[in-house]
């Protein structure tokens, strides 16, 4: 894991973080002492950054946190992965693996709201459940309850009998690997993560099946997101998203873990999947 390598090369593991502004010599006076900003300084008590790495948090109309979650990155990758990516339309069947976690969960809302048919795949009953009773997921699907890839095609099978029109990815795996047969023509599969094979090493070669000959005969469209690549469209995803979290149209969930001497432990919990929503350590 690269939290392994960064301590074997003395280095700080990366991440985005809620910090108070302790001394600030920002010339243009926009960060000031006290202030609460977003930044990404990674795990350490203590860091410094440019003025313009570091984002002012003003707005208290919602919990701080959110700007981690469904206003931050996650928000980013659901939002302009599946709406300007994906481009949803009403009565597509939408699959999405990793369904409970900081991206999925809001995937999983976004495709409802467009009046898709929403499949989420998760790794526990509980998941499930949630997805499904307070997320607005049509049917969910445990994974683990299945031996192989092709135990959980038929599964997906049972449930989308006219096939995927989209699939978003955040797992990798024998997931994705179960969803090739069942893809519709002009699907469109949106990668944003890969963390199954993450532990391993994603560069570590694994025999895994031959699809293409899929994506050729449905013509279907493989794109990844990446979060830089949205970064300045951010004000247009944060005004629709709030708007639907204090219209009540939507929904996030938080997993917070107490202490620094914790963040070892909520990054192997996040491989685990033992979060719902975003994952966040309280310093």
């Amino acid at each position: 894991m690269s939290s392994l390598k960064n301590e074997l090369d003395n280095k700080v593991e990366p991440a985005r973080v809620l910090a108070e502004v302790i001394e600030s010599k920002d010339p243009a006076g926009l960060v000031k002492k006290g202030q609460l900003v977003n930044v990404e300084t990674g795990w350490q008590l203590y860091g410094t950054c440019s003025a313009r790495e570091a984002t002012v948090i003003n707005d208290k109309t919602l919990p701080v946190t959110t700007t981690l979650g469904i206003l931050g990155l996650p928000g980013i990758l659901a939002y302009f992965g599946l709406l300007k990516l994906g481009k949803p339309k009403v009565g597509e069947v939408v699959v999405v693996s990793g369904a409970a976690g900081a991206v999925g969960s809001i995937v999983v809302q976004l495709a409802r709201i467009k009046g898709c048919y929403v499949v989420g795949i998760a790794g526990s009953q509980k998941k499930i459940d949630y997805l499904c009773k307070e997320l607005g997921c049509n049917v969910g699907i445990v994974y683990k309850n299945y031996k192989n890839s092709k135990e959980i095609t038929e599964a997906i099978s049972k449930v989308c009998p006219n096939g995927i029109d989209i699939y978003y990815d955040n797992v990798g795996g024998i997931i994705t690997d179960a969803i090739w047969e069942l893809i519709n023509i002009n699907a469109r599969i949106i990668i944003c993560g890969q963390i199954s094979h993450y532990k391993e090493g994603i560069n570590t070669s694994v025999n895994g099946p031959r699809f293409l000959h899929h994506v050729l005969a449905k013509r279907a469209i493989i794109r990844g997101v990446w979060a830089k690549d949205w970064i300045a469209k951010t004000p247009e995803m944060m005004v629709v998203i709030k708007r639907w979290l204090l219209e009540d149209k939507i929904k996030y969930s938080e997993t917070i873990i107490e202490g620094f001497e914790n963040l070892p432990k909520a990054l192997a919990d996040i491989f685990e999947g033992l979060n719902t929503g975003k994952m966040i350590v309280k310093v």
